[in-house]
């Protein structure tokens, strides 16, 4: 048996490996339901929100987050996280006026206005999730660098006399000031936690006069695939690229 075999056999599996650890791959996680929320604060028009009916500033979530990912960083590329609906209708009308009446809504609340009692809701809320390169240090994935915007939403408004759509994907991105989070393996199965607290700023009644707050966690799992499929392929190519040599000594 020739020597270089084991030698080929062991370079193989060793260079899989760093390939592996070194060069990011493109990975998506699903967001887990029962596990993900988000609190809307902030204010409208200067004045603090309360919720129209019972917990009608805390929504769940779903969707995907796609990251391009090594042993030791992630970047986050792009998500969709979908707010789901409140059990209850929400005031305003959902036909982009702001009229009276109630519709179907991600969040719901109740503010002062100059003008009196007033009430708003978010409606069709996306979020995106983009990131720099993090360096993963054991299980801890920073919050610094990651950064949030609407890739779909709308505020409707009614209060009193001004009434009317704003259009939240106009927000632009923020940072988060979150705690860090965490990607975990067990078994098969890996978990990205995202904890967030992130702000974007709106024009409601006057120029720049609301900020909307979301702060919770976002969690997300994936299947991973078994580590040695690919230096298994390898190896299995070399062994028969090796059956095909001919013999030592043999006819030529």
């Amino acid at each position: 048996m020739s020597r270089k075999w084991p030698v080929l056999s062991f370079a193989a599996a060793v260079t899989v490996g760093l390939v592996a650890h070194c060069f990011a791959v493109p990975v998506t996680f699903n967001v887990t339901s029962a596990s993900s929320s988000l609190v809307l604060g902030g204010n409208v028009a200067g004045s603090g929100m309360s919720q129209q009916t019972s917990n009608s500033l805390t929504t769940s979530y779903s969707g995907t987050i796609n990251a391009d990912l090594t042993a030791t960083t992630i970047q986050f590329t792009s998500a969709t996280l979908n707010a789901a609906l409140q059990p209850q209708n929400q005031q305003p009308d959902d036909d982009g006026f702001g009229s009276p009446g109630n519709g179907p809504a991600n969040y719901g609340f109740s503010f002062t206005s100059p003008f009196g009692g007033a009430v708003g809701a978010l409606r069709a809320v996306s979020f995106n999730l983009t990131s720099s390169v993090l360096n993963i240090s054991g299980t801890s994935v920073p919050a610094s660098g990651q950064s949030f915007s609407f890739a779909d939403g709308a505020l409707d408004y009614n209060a009193g006399i001004s009434s009317g759509r704003k259009d939240m994907t106009s927000a632009g991105s923020s940072g988060n000031g979150a705690a860090n989070g965490s990607i975990q393996t067990v078994g098969s199965v890996q978990t990205l936690t995202v904890p967030v607290a992130t702000s974007f700023g709106a024009s409601v009644l006057t120029s720049g006069d609301s900020e909307l707050t979301f702060s919770g966690t976002i969690v997300a799992t994936r299947i991973v695939p078994e580590p040695v499929g690919a230096a298994s392929a390898l190896l299995v190519g070399l062994a028969m690229m090796r059956r095909r040599r001919p013999a030592r000594g043999g006819s030529r």
